[in-house]
């Protein structure tokens, strides 16, 4: 297998850092998600940790990605963002759904915790593909 565009991983870790930062914030989906959390910004503590961990596991489902996207020869924007969408539909959504069923958790929050994923999966697999 080729190694990977690590400026491209990095890139695609990164556009999925600041989705989430987008997709959690008061101009989506901050307020629906606090509501539902049982979360306040108050509650929330310092976010550097959190943060921290994020930017890891992005830079996990980057390299991961993209030693799929590559092992599958593709390297089209549209071949990278329908491996996105399928992993994302197809592994990260179902295990998340099947979660949130046993937990009793909201639809809703399942909506909007997975859907960032999915939506991030396909952004990162389009990146990811389509960087020579």
């Amino acid at each position: 297998m080729m190694i990977p565009n690590l400026l491209a991983v990095v890139v695609a870790a990164v556009a999925n850092m600041a989705l989430g930062a987008l997709w959690y914030s008061p101009l989506l989906f901050a307020k629906p998600w606090m509501r539902l959390t049982g979360q306040n910004p108050n509650q929330m503590g310092n976010p550097g940790v959190g943060y921290a961990i994020a930017a890891v596991a992005s830079l996990v489902s980057a390299l991961v990605l993209v030693g799929l996207v590559r092992s599958l020869g593709y390297s089209s924007l549209t071949e990278g963002l329908i491996t996105g969408l399928l992993i994302g539909v197809g592994f990260v959504a179902t295990t998340m759904g099947t979660d949130y069923v046993f937990h009793g958790r909201s639809g809703v929050l399942y909506l909007i915790n997975a859907g960032y994923r999915v939506v991030g999966l396909v952004i990162m697999g389009g990146i990811l593909a389509a960087w020579p």
